[in-house]
């Protein structure tokens, strides 16, 4: 398999488990799982996809710990894209990073962030559990193993 943008994972990888939903890759030193993202027919996942791509939307909240760090970036605003990318835009409405993002379900709802390893916004490279969603708010949590909330992050759409 040939990745452009991962190149540590540039390798050669064998079929150890395949599944009509899940493929397992194996080699020397590391694993890869595969899992099918389909989600015609989930209401929930076409919810949260309509919801998140009308508008942009702020950080309204970042708690990492008993550390508020929302002021971090409250000046910056974040457009979801239909193809899965997004960009942050500063307040003069330019584009200051690009990222991706996407919504899925595996044993709840979540919402999947990447902005590459060297963004300013790398700290939100996660995925995020989906806690509590409206129209004009989403609520992502990041628990431990434990399950204790190590992460908050929310985000509010500008009216």
């Amino acid at each position: 398999m040939s990745f452009d943008n991962r190149p540590e994972l540039n390798l050669y990888w064998h079929i150890d488990v395949l599944s009509p939903n899940t493929v397992h890759f194996v080699n020397e030193n590391s694993e890869m799982i595969l899992k099918k993202h389909c989600y015609d027919g989930d209401n929930d996942l076409t919810y949260i996809d309509a919801i998140l791509l009308t508008g942009q939307w702020e950080i309204a909240l970042y708690e990492e710990g008993d550390m508020n760090l929302t002021d971090e970036y409250s000046i910056y605003s974040i457009d979801f894209l239909e193809n899965g990318a997004l960009k942050v835009l500063n307040p003069n409405n330019v584009v200051v990073d690009y990222g991706a993002w996407l919504a899925y379900r595996n044993e709840g709802l979540f919402l999947g962030l990447n902005f590459g390893l060297d963004s300013t916004f790398n700290e939100f490279n996660y995925r995020w559990r989906i806690t509590h969603i409206t129209e004009g708010r989403i609520e992502l949590t990041d628990f431990s193993s434990t399950g204790t909330v190590e992460r908050t992050l929310v985000l509010e759409r500008i009216q």
